[in-house]
C-alpha cells in the first residue's frame, strides 16, 4: 500500500473484528506493521467433521473452519474470542479466550 509520510492510525479488520494500531511511523521510506495475527488451534483427537467458530463477545462472526477431523487452525487478529465448537447437534463453547500474538490451543476431549 502507498501511504503519504506521517505517523497513522491502522485500523485492520477481519470479520466482525477491528484491531488498532495506534501511532504508525511511516514517515521514512517504508512503514510496517507487523505482531497483529495469531493462530488459534482448537484439537480434538479421534473426532471428526466438526465446526469451529471464533466470534466476537457480541456475536459477530470472524472466522470458521467446516468439517475439520482432529483439529481446526484459524488464523486471527490478536484479541479475545469466544470459541463454538460444534459436532451434530452438540456445541462446545469456551469464552473469552485470549489470542495474543504466540499459538493459541484448546484441547476439547469428550467427557468420561
Amino acid at each position: 500500500m502507498i501511504v503519504f509520510k506521517g505517523t497513522f492510525d491502522v485500523q485492520v479488520v477481519k470479520g466482525a473484528k477491528i484491531y488498532v494500531v495506534d501511532d504508525v511511523d511511516c514517515t521514512g521510506e517504508t512503514c510496517l506493521v507487523d505482531g497483529i495475527v495469531a493462530t488459534l488451534t482448537v484439537k480434538f483427537p479421534g473426532v471428526g467433521g466438526v465446526h469451529t467458530y471464533a466470534r466476537m463477545p457480541d456475536g459477530g462472526g470472524v472466522e470458521e473452519r467446516t468439517w475439520k477431523n482432529d483439529q481446526s487452525e484459524m488464523a486471527v487478529l490478536k484479541g479475545t474470542y469466544d470459541v463454538s465448537v460444534v459436532k451434530g447437534a452438540k456445541t462446545y463453547l469456551v469464552e473469552d479466550v485470549d489470542c495474543p500474538v504466540t499459538p493459541v490451543w484448546w484441547r476439547i476431549s469428550s467427557p468420561r
